[in-house]
């Protein structure tokens, strides 16, 4: 599951996520589907000019170390390990070619260098069309992560 804000402002969300500003933030609890996705959508409608949300887990590892992480979004993402911007990309429909759907799949890895303890991932994502929202996470089952 991850925590997921109400749509705001893409810049909110950006400067929100980049300085760790939670306060005000009603979050909602969103399972992942069987499929490893999570509808950001169901944590409520955006509208003009609100159209980006705020998904975050927690990551703990026993030890630092570098951990691979597969994802997927839509429309377009930045991604945000403990404060610091890590990715940003773009997967609407027709970006990677002419015959790309803009469907969500573990397409990206992220090789993230994770602290021992807590560490927050956060991703702003956006999707000026409205046409549905989501994000996908996961790491290898044997590297003695626990997700929050």
């Amino acid at each position: 599951a991850w925590q997921v804000s109400p749509a705001m402002a893409e810049d909110e969300a950006m400067t929100r996520a980049a300085a760790r500003n939670w306060s005000g933030i009603e979050w909602r609890r969103i399972p992942v589907e069987s499929n490893g996705i999570d509808n950001l959508s169901r944590a409520g409608p955006d509208a003009e000019g609100r159209n980006s949300y705020i998904a975050r887990f927690t990551v703990r590892s026993p030890a630092a170390r570098t951990s691979t992480m597969r994802f997927g979004f839509s429309d377009e993402v930045r991604i945000f390990l403990n404060g610091r911007p890590v990715f940003a990309g773009s997967d609407v429909q027709g970006s990677r070619d002419y015959r790309f759907l803009g469907i969500v799949g573990f397409w990206d890895s992220l090789f993230l260098p994770l602290d021992a303890g807590a560490n927050e991932i956060v991703f702003v994502v956006t999707d000026a069309t409205n046409g549905g929202t989501a994000a996908a996470a996961r790491f290898a089952p044997d590297l003695g992560l626990t997700l929050e």
